[in-house]
């Protein structure tokens, strides 16, 4: 069913490294008034576990500099959940490679998983640019 997947855990503190750079977006961003959205996004081997405690980090440490945070794990899960592998499968762009255990790679998404993802964000980016235009007004 596609359970099965590696991980090549990294020698630096990834979580540090992203909520870092991802710092110095916001400060950016802000300077110019831009909103900013995260989406946190999984490969499909990824649905079939809960997330790592580094994503929720990660997820945590970008909404505490005040950004929006869409998981999509969830959302996913509950369509491999109702729909199964086929389901899940259809979000996703796989081809005919396979890990040494037998089990199929998953690709990036489709173009359905990509329509999936933008109806996640839609509302969020909405929001995010109707404050930010309430923001310049009130500047202006």
């Amino acid at each position: 069913m596609g359970t099965d997947f590696y991980i090549i855990e990294p020698k630096v503190d990834v979580v540090a490294i992203t909520l870092a750079l991802f710092a110095r977006l916001k400060e950016k961003a802000d300077k110019r008034n831009i909103p900013v959205v995260f989406i946190m996004q999984y490969g499909g081997g990824y649905v079939f576990n809960r997330p790592s405690e580094a994503t929720f980090d990660v997820m945590n440490g970008i909404r505490k500099l005040g950004v929006p945070v869409v998981d999509s794990w969830q959302p996913l899960n509950d369509i491999l959940t109702q729909q199964g592998d086929a389901g899940l499968a259809k979000l996703y762009a796989r081809g005919d490679k396979y890990f040494d255990n037998g089990c199929r790679m998953w690709g990036h998404m489709s173009a359905a998983g990509n329509r999936f993802t933008a109806e996640l964000l839609i509302p969020v980016i909405k929001r995010e640019l109707e404050k930010a235009n309430k923001t310049t007004s009130k500047e202006k």
